[in-house]
């Protein structure tokens, strides 16, 4: 069993460079090497960030050579119906199926003015969102926090208003359950009423005490494709002070397809500010891309609001 210790993550992107590439923009001008240094060094960083927010999940690269190594995950078993959220329904207007998760999705990657529905201004300066039609004003917060709370939303597909689904089933928590490998003899266990419970050899342990177990055991993963062996504990240890953990990772995941489409400077940085404006937006992104602390990076783009 070896450490993963050979995954080389890609650096945050200067500060100083993202300065000069504004400050030429501003005269009119574009450093073709500078563009692509900033560019790319975001893309790689977008790219480890989302390898990361994969394997969070499950999906584990090997260090080695790259291939995913699946972690063993709790399998759900009958958990009752899914919750209001997260179960789809059709648009009384065109019939498109839809969850309210993704009603709510859609306002955030595209905000609208929840009167009259136009694509809201970002004003860099103030840190406001604002309808250029009817003047109203929110910060971000305030933004998620209103729409958190609303009833009624614009369909994704053709924005006409829809009511939030109501509650038709209610969840049974006592007849969920869910099974695990057992840790006596590896088959299916069963958690149910605070027990894990094993009907091929018997054993019976309580869940708080199996969980407490868990979190100390060490997780061992082994590549199917080249055979080498590492913990997930030393995976983890790999990025854990490389500031790569994000719990909202849509922007990066646009700025990873789109960068490479762009041929010309003029969308190269186009792309670039857009990339930085939705880090703008959601504060806590700042520091996966860009180097520094969280003040300092938000500093940064304030400047470079004001400049544009």
């Amino acid at each position: 069993m070896t450490p993963a210790r050979t995954i080389q993550w890609a650096p945050r992107v200067k500060p100083g460079r993202i300065r000069r590439l504004y400050g030429l923009d501003k005269l009119g001008l574009h450093d073709e090497a500078l563009l692509a240094q900033v560019g790319w060094g975001l893309h790689a960083r977008c790219r480890d960030a989302l390898t990361v927010h994969r394997a969070m999940r499950g999906d584990v690269p090997c260090p080695e050579c790259g291939e995913i190594v699946a972690r063993p995950t709790r399998r759900r078993g009958h958990a009752g119906p899914p919750s209001r959220s997260a179960r789809p329904f059709p648009c009384p207007e065109c019939g498109r199926q839809a969850t309210w998760r993704q009603y709510r999705e859609a306002m955030r990657n595209r905000p609208l003015c929840f009167d009259c529905l136009r694509v809201l201004d970002w004003q860099y300066s103030r840190n406001l969102l604002r309808c250029p039609s009817c003047g109203r004003e929110w910060t971000w917060r305030q933004y998620l926090r209103s729409l958190r709370g609303r009833v009624r939303l614009p369909c994704p597909h053709c924005r006409m208003r829809v009511r939030r689904p109501e509650h038709s089933e209610q969840r049974s928590v006592a007849s969920t359950t869910e099974e695990v490998d057992c840790p006596k003899c590896g088959a299916d266990a069963s958690h149910a009423g605070g027990k894990l419970s094993c009907a091929h050899c018997g054993y019976e342990i309580a869940w708080r005490n199996y969980r407490k177990r868990q979190k100390r055991r060490v997780e061992r993963l082994r590549c199917a494709s080249c055979g080498h062996e590492f913990t997930w504990q030393s995976w983890r240890d790999t990025y854990r002070h490389d500031s790569l953990l994000t719990g909202n990772p849509a922007p990066l995941s646009q700025f990873l397809r789109e960068w490479p489409q762009c041929s010309t400077p003029q969308q190269q940085m186009i792309r670039i500010d857009a990339m930085l404006h939705a880090v703008h937006g959601r504060g806590a992104l700042g520091p996966v891309l860009i180097e520094g602390d969280e003040p300092a990076v938000m500093a940064l783009l304030d400047d470079l609001a004001q400049q544009r």
